[in-house]
């Protein structure tokens, strides 16, 4: 009987780490997204000036 509650116990250690692993991978998830989106807002208006520059100068050139 003893052997059935540890293994039991066991189960329910291993699946409470598996959730916690779940849980500290979908957090990292989030803050690595909000990284990349951070990244990219700081791309996109660059990207956009230079965009706007050239359409500029093909306006010149026309």
């Amino acid at each position: 009987m003893a052997v059935i509650w540890f293994m039991t116990i066991m189960l329910y250690v291993l699946l409470y780490f598996d959730g916690l692993k779940k849980t500290l991978d979908y957090v990292s998830g989030i803050t690595i997204f909000s990284r990349i989106a951070k990244k990219i807002n700081v791309k996109l208006p660059k990207f956009r000036k230079k965009k706007q520059l050239s359409d500029e100068k093909n306006v010149i050139k026309k």
